[in-house]
């Protein structure tokens, strides 16, 4: 595809939709480790009687080595979890563009996330160091997901909070997960674990 821009011809990939953007925050944990097969499969698969150290290039480009067990499966837990919020936001629309960030927090609980339709902060129960996964994506067509606030209340089933709301997840060994579900309510000032907006602007 090409495009004329001030009298030149460039190639290039455009959307040209009315685009929403979607910011999602959450200690539930998520990564893009490209981790995806069970550890169990690994054992089948490969003959393996113990451990051996598996290698996987995560999304950032990095090969990643996992040398226990236990480490593979925390990083298998992360990418299940983020491929069911991706999974979940899929049921109306494909995001045309995806980040995932991680950054570690002393205490989510105790930090103000301004913005945020459900809430401004993290659940009580999440008041010690752990790490908080933020979410962009982009659509290009608009209206196909709200975010649940008075303004954009409807009775289609297009609010995503309430779609993801008790959706399960599951913890990694070192990141709890109360009840193991997402919990997105705005009265649920305990277990909160995910906050979510949308935008019509990046």
């Amino acid at each position: 595809m090409t495009d004329k821009v001030n009298g030149g011809v460039q190639a290039g990939e455009f959307l040209t939709g009315n685009m929403d953007f979607f910011t999602i925050v959450s200690v539930v944990p998520m990564a893009q480790t490209n981790v995806t097969t069970p550890v169990a499969d690994l054992y089948t698969q490969q003959g393996y009687t113990t451990w051996q150290d598996v290698t996987v290039i995560d999304g950032s480009g990095t090969a990643v080595t996992y040398s226990t067990e236990v480490s593979y499966t925390n990083a298998l837990v992360k990418q299940s979890n983020l491929n069911t919020l991706l999974q979940v936001f899929a049921q109306n629309v494909n995001p045309v563009a995806i980040s995932v960030a991680i950054a570690t927090v002393s205490d989510p609980s105790g930090e103000t996330y301004t913005g945020f339709l459900n809430g401004t902060s993290f659940g009580s129960g999440y008041n010690s160091s752990r790490d908080v996964t933020t979410v962009k994506l982009a659509t290009e067509k608009t209206g196909y997901w709200n975010v649940s606030n008075a303004a954009e209340s409807n009775a289609l089933g297009y609010q995503f909070l309430t779609a993801l709301n008790n959706i399960p997840c599951t913890a990694t060994s070192t990141a709890a997960v109360t009840g193991n579900k997402f919990v997105t309510g705005s009265g649920d000032s305990a277990t909160r674990n995910t906050l979510a907006v949308r935008s019509l602007v990046l």
